[in-house]
């Protein structure tokens, strides 16, 4: 009797020892940058919103300056950052706080869902024999030009005219040109010292938009990849 006595002492002693052991803590490092953008200058990423299980547990700032940003003495579980993209655009990315104690989460500030995107793009409208023209003109303290790409619609084949050059796009190219347009249409950024102004002209239909984003880069890299031209 003594024996059981005391080896239920012993289990007793044992389980609350257990119950006392402190939860685990984590600390999660957010790491802004652009994901698909090549990108030498400031990652501005304004504020984020921490939530767990769809609930809003916290709202952050960041600095200008720095690209990383800790959150500490964060519970095990699952939790979900909610942020405004290059691209003004809601986005979210998820992570799993379990073993580690300290996690680091990169969030794609010009990641953006095509397919959510409520406008169809010129060159998927374009019929035989049609074409549209993209105009960009830049303006800054530094900089001033312009330039312009033809895309047309000929038995049944897109053609891609800029400057001296002038080919056919395969499928991987019309899909960038797709693109590149459903980017366009969530810009409207402004306050950079330079300005590219698009201009895109299909029949009797012209789309207007500004980037002042010193971070996008559309016609650059739309023109560099269509004609492979290195940056």
């Amino acid at each position: 009797m003594k024996n059981i006595l005391l080896f239920i002492f012993f289990i007793t002693l044992f389980s609350s020892c257990e119950k006392e052991k402190p939860e685990q803590l984590h600390t999660l490092v957010i790491k802004k940058e652009y994901c698909v953008i090549e990108n030498e200058g400031i990652i501005f990423l304004p504020e984020f919103e921490l939530r767990r299980n769809d609930s809003l547990i916290s709202t952050h700032k960041t600095e200008i300056i720095t690209n990383y940003y800790n959150i500490e003495n964060l519970k095990s579980g699952n939790y979900n950052i909610v942020y405004t993209s290059l691209f003004k655009r809601t986005e979210s990315q998820n992570i799993i706080l379990n073993n580690k104690s300290i996690d680091t989460l990169i969030i794609c500030l010009d990641k953006i869902d095509y397919s959510s995107i409520d406008h169809i793009p010129f060159i998927d409208r374009l019929k035989e024999n049609e074409n549209y023209l993209i105009d960009v003109y830049n303006q800054g303290c530094f900089s001033l030009g312009g330039a312009t790409m033809k895309i047309s619609k000929t038995q049944s084949k897109i053609i891609a005219e800029a400057d001296e050059n002038k080919k056919e796009l395969t499928s991987s190219e019309i899909q960038y040109v797709r693109q590149f347009e459903l980017e366009l249409v969530n810009m409207n950024s402004c306050c950079c010292t330079s300005t590219d102004y698009y201009s895109l002209e299909y029949n009797d239909e012209v789309l207007k938009i500004e980037d002042g984003s010193c971070n996008w880069y559309g016609y650059g890299r739309l023109y560099n990849n269509l004609f492979n031209v290195e940056n």
